[in-house]
């Protein structure tokens, strides 16, 4: 059962159970399964849009359509951009891109940026007993000209107050009420996904803020990555999340550390033997 997943890699399946819940939905950028329709319709509807394998992460795969008006559309993808003046001449190269393996459409969000490199955050929460616990927030800025914020993708990191007083200008005080704003926002996405996979120990929330200061849910990962989080403001945060993460992923081997005594009679009836 969907239910008893401990760590659900689909896009579409995550989407779906979020988007039961009507408080969520104004949150959630629109999705759709791709097909020539939902990509017609996507790329008509939306000024720009995002184009994900339905299974997969680290920011491979990923393409985004922008519409320049006047039949103009321009496709940006991991080997460079494409310019196109004929919506079926970018509908056919996009099929030609994603026909090995189910993928997705979803509505672009107007990121808000440094320096013109797009930024959202990561919200990290682990569930040790029970209980979801808010680990800490950390941005992600694009490389400059790149659509994802991914670090293999050449993305970096940046700490949440700096991220947010350098993109919209917030006092010490203002980040601090919009750093209580998304860990409330995270709290009640796990909440949700609690009831759809209550298997789940592990979420990293990938979280934009928009131009208009607008908070969206952009994707919800059960076996995130960390790395990021060596750069935090407090030095002791990576070593506490990777001890409480190897716990929740191989609880079998987290055994108490031998007595360094019984090591060493152990190594000496070694050398006897």
């Amino acid at each position: 059962m969907l239910s008893s997943l401990k760590y659900p890699g689909s896009k579409w399946l995550k989407h779906l159970a979020l988007w039961k819940h009507p408080q969520l939905q104004p949150h959630l950028p629109q999705t759709e399964l791709l097909s020539s329709a939902s990509l017609k319709h996507m790329i008509k509807t939306h000024p720009i849009v995002f184009i994900k394998p339905v299974i997969g992460g680290g920011g491979r795969g990923i393409l985004k359509v922008s519409s320049a008006g006047a039949g103009q559309y321009t496709l940006q993808h991991a080997g460079g951009i494409r310019t196109y003046s004929s919506l079926p001449l970018l509908i056919k190269f996009i099929q030609s891109q994603t026909a090995s393996r189910q993928y997705l459409i979803q509505q672009g969000v107007d990121l808000i940026r440094i320096g013109g490199r797009a930024m959202d955050f990561r919200i990290l929460m682990l569930k040790p007993a029970r209980k979801w616990k808010v680990m800490g927030v950390m941005g992600k800025l694009a490389a400059r000209n790149k659509h994802v914020t991914n670090y293999c993708r050449g993305g970096s990191w940046i700490r949440l107050e700096d991220a947010l007083t350098q993109s919209i200008g917030c006092t010490p005080e203002d980040c601090r009420i919009a750093e209580n704003e998304l860990r409330a926002f995270a709290e009640t996405i796990a909440g949700y996904m609690d009831k759809e996979f209550p298997n789940i120990d592990e979420l990293g929330l990938d979280i934009a803020i928009d131009g208009e200061r607008r908070i969206w849910l952009l994707e919800a990962n059960t076996k995130p990555q960390y790395k990021l989080f060596l750069h935090h403001p407090d030095p002791r945060l990576y070593s506490k999340i990777s001890a409480m993460i190897r716990a929740l992923r191989y609880p079998g081997h987290m055994t108490s550390p031998r007595p360094l005594v019984a090591i060493q009679h152990t190594a000496r009836m070694k050398q006897q033997t």
